[in-house]
């Protein structure tokens, strides 16, 4: 199976300082790791060559459903990445997945689309303003098992 690992945290103030980053909401890229040769991010990468996405609540237009609820998302400047969806037993793991429509809100093609059905498995960490996100491509039809799987092995490991 395919997968893509990203590492995003908030980058120390001196260095944000540095390069004029003002949002404290700002998560930079600081790792990757994946198996194939793309990369499913690939459409966050701004003019610059960086990647970085913004923390924010749901707003509520964003609705949700059921025991899983999405009280985060990740957005860049100008595309919402995903939700992230949670159980309040395990709030700091999460899933979500690209927005699958052709066509955003604004009526621009969706930059995602092509990613559609991919699954993002999301480890969080609020009080150090960090992030992971494993991506597994073309599995979001699995989306219950592979979060599952997740929460299972994160009360497994030593």
């Amino acid at each position: 199976m395919n997968w893509e690992y990203y590492n995003l945290l908030r980058l120390p103030e001196a260095i944000r300082d540095a390069h004029n980053i003002k949002s404290k909401q700002r998560l930079d890229l600081v790792g990757v790791k994946k198996s194939a040769l793309d990369i499913s991010l690939k459409p966050l990468i701004n003019k610059k060559g960086q990647l970085f996405v913004y923390l924010g609540q749901r707003t509520p237009w964003i609705q949700s459903s059921g025991q899983n609820h999405a009280e985060w998302v990740l957005s860049n400047s100008s595309i919402n990445l995903t939700s992230i969806y949670t159980d309040p037993d395990f709030p700091e793991l999460g899933y979500g997945y690209p927005n699958p429509n052709i066509k955003l809100s604004n009526g621009e093609p969706n930059p995602m689309f092509a990613q559609r059905n991919d699954l993002y498995l999301i480890k969080t960490d609020f009080e150090n303003m960090r992030i992971q996100i494993v991506v597994l491509p073309n599995e979001k039809a699995n989306s219950s098992t592979q979060y599952q799987k997740l929460k299972y092995q994160s009360t497994n490991v030593l």
